[in-house]
């Protein structure tokens, strides 16, 4: 336990210093489990979908907990300099330990968003040969989902009586 000069404990320091490296060891096992999905999408395996969602959902959540209790943490500092010393030594690091997570967090949430376009895109194409660039990047954008796209795709166009005939 950390003691100040007077012979105080300050017990609940350390107790929300553990509890905030809790919560940054969950942000980081759920960059792994998204990093898991990434990698999944890129055999085609959509269906991973909700899970990540249901991942991100529960990590942005850990995320703004964890953002109050350091803040909490910094705006009560005490008064003795020694203690202080090892506050302000302990709430960097632990500051410092959140911010890479929150970016490594961004870049595989980033990647897998991308990926997941790019597989839709994929779809979007091998279910309309003949659609434009730009007619993709329309429906991309649309409130149309790709899947209905698809599927209108399948039955509608040319590519329904090769389904048909398969």
């Amino acid at each position: 336990k950390i003691i100040n000069s007077k012979g105080n404990k300050l017990p609940n320091f350390l107790s929300d210093i553990e509890n905030i490296i809790k919560l940054i060891n969950i942000i980081n096992r759920s960059v792994n489990q998204i990093e898991k999905h990434y990698d999944s999408t890129n055999n085609n395996d959509i269906n991973s979908n909700d899970a990540v969602n249901t991942i991100i959902r529960s990590t942005n959540e850990t995320i703004t907990i964890t953002k109050r209790h350091i803040n909490k943490l910094q705006s009560t500092k005490p008064t003795n300099e020694q203690d202080r010393k090892i506050y302000n030594v302990q709430i960097n690091l632990i500051t410092t330990n959140f911010i890479k997570s929150i970016k490594e967090y961004q870049r595989i949430q980033s990647l897998y968003k991308i990926n997941i376009q790019n597989n839709i895109r994929r779809q979007i194409v091998i279910a309309n040969p003949t659609i434009s660039a730009e007619e993709v990047d329309n429906i991309m954008t649309s409130d149309i989902s790709s899947s209905d796209f698809v599927k209108n795709a399948i039955l509608f166009n040319d590519a329904s009586d090769v389904v048909k005939n398969a």
